[in-house]
């Protein structure tokens, strides 16, 4: 595939209450899930809430795959872990012993050095706060490290591929359809913004894209912080555009990065392709998580 060269530096079973009918892009505790206001091109959407509903089963295989991969420190175990999780295409998350486990595959929306907002398949948009703690993986050097971002060893054989086509696959599973990862890839003199407001909380993130530039407007309460950074290259070395896998834990409603798996993505990878036959989400709208 063509893209950039980056590197980076038990279970048991169990009852527990797994959360169901998110219809929110931001996930929050106390049992509810918040409004998120999405907007596109200057205008917002709101997004409805939904109560969330719970029940109580024995640990199934994906929510112990997760878990084991949050885990462990072994790198070849984690792969394994997430490369068998071939039904989770978006968002989901996970009791276990009174701590929330969560994950998501998507596409960046933006990265800065505080927190990345992804967007699944399905259009859900979640907000994920990074730290010091937070490991960083470019998985696009074989098959067996892209198997564990796709779950599907047909896309992550063609991501390894010279085709110029290499990452379609990879990219309709994870992004939805070409046409909406493009639409990330693109720079454009039409601004693009998406608002992201964490429910339960004060906190309210605005992201204003405009040509190449980023401005990220931060509100927490009545103090706002703005800054500005060039939208397609962020100081992690993940970026707009890429197609990522992240894993981590909710606390007091908010999501914390603990594992970041990613693939470079760049518009030459989906040259001379056609859009999945499955339904567009574009940049900037909202969608229910599965």
């Amino acid at each position: 595939m063509t893209g950039r060269d980056r590197s980076y530096g038990k279970g048991r079973k169990a009852s527990l209450k797994v959360k169901a009918g998110i219809a929110a892009a931001v996930l929050v505790g106390g049992g509810a899930v918040g409004a998120v206001a999405v907007a596109a091109n200057g205008h917002s959407a709101p997004s409805k809430a939904q109560s969330a509903g719970y029940s109580s089963r024995a640990l199934p295989s994906t929510e112990q795959l997760l878990i084991s991969a949050l885990s462990t420190g072994n790198a070849s175990t984690q792969a394994s872990d997430f490369s068998r999780m071939t039904g989770m295409r978006s968002f989901n998350q996970y009791w276990y012993h009174k701590k929330m486990f969560a994950v998501q595959r998507g596409i960046v929306v933006i990265a800065t050095k505080k927190f990345i907002i992804l967007k699944s398949a399905n259009g859900h948009l979640s907000l994920w706060w990074l730290s010091g703690a937070t490991r960083f993986k470019n998985v696009a050097t074989s098959v067996s490290s892209m198997n564990s971002l796709t779950a599907n060893t047909a896309a992550a054989t063609s991501a390894m591929s010279s085709a110029p086509t290499a990452m379609v696959s990879a990219t309709n599973l994870i992004a939805g359809s070409t046409t909406a990862a493009t639409s990330l890839l693109t720079t454009t003199a039409t601004t693009q913004t998406v608002t992201v407001a964490v429910a339960g909380t004060t906190t309210r993130v605005t992201v204003v894209v405009t040509a190449t530039t980023a401005a990220v407007r931060t509100t927490t309460g009545t103090t706002t912080a703005t800054t500005w950074q060039n939208a397609f290259f962020a100081p992690q070395k993940i970026r707009r555009g890429d197609l990522a896998l992240i894993a981590g834990f909710r606390t007091h409603w908010n999501l914390h990065a603990q594992l970041v798996l990613f693939a470079p993505l760049t518009k030459s990878d989906l040259s001379s392709t056609p859009s999945s036959s499955g339904s567009t989400v574009p940049a900037g709208t909202s969608g229910q998580h599965s």
